[in-house]
């Protein structure tokens, strides 16, 4: 957004026609990819066109989750809500599971997305 880093001097990726016709993908293919590791990847994947209903499939299994018995006629806005709240507790629990994994093995684990080098060159960290 605010063109820097390994995107900075480089007005000829901003005018791409690939940005005109609406597909992010294969721009993020193009100029991001090589340059950004890991949220190149991310921001491909992201903005690519969706091939199936996987994500649909998991999404209507955290409602299932929450939509049993006397709960299954609770209003979309409802159930919005409570879905995302359900996410939100699975995620701090994967981060608890990750921790207690990292203490288990003296903090030999290494993390998921690898070196943070992405992160810090793009000013997204803390």
């Amino acid at each position: 957004m605010n063109k820097t880093g390994p995107f900075a001097n480089k007005d000829r990726i901003w005018n791409s026609q690939d940005l005109v016709d609406n597909k992010t993908y294969m721009w993020h293919k193009k100029y991001s990819l090589d340059v950004i590791k890991y949220l190149g990847k991310l921001a491909c994947q992201v903005t690519s066109k969706i091939l199936g209903i996987g994500s649909a499939e998991r999404s209507w299994g955290d409602v299932k989750h929450i939509k049993t018995g006397k709960r299954s006629h609770l209003s979309p806005e409802v159930t919005k809500m409570q879905a995302t709240l359900y996410g939100a507790r699975c995620c701090a629990e994967a981060n608890i599971r990750h921790e207690n994994m990292l203490k288990a093995t003296s903090g030999e684990l290494t993390d998921a997305w690898g070196d943070m080098d992405d992160f810090y060159e793009l000013g997204l960290t803390e």
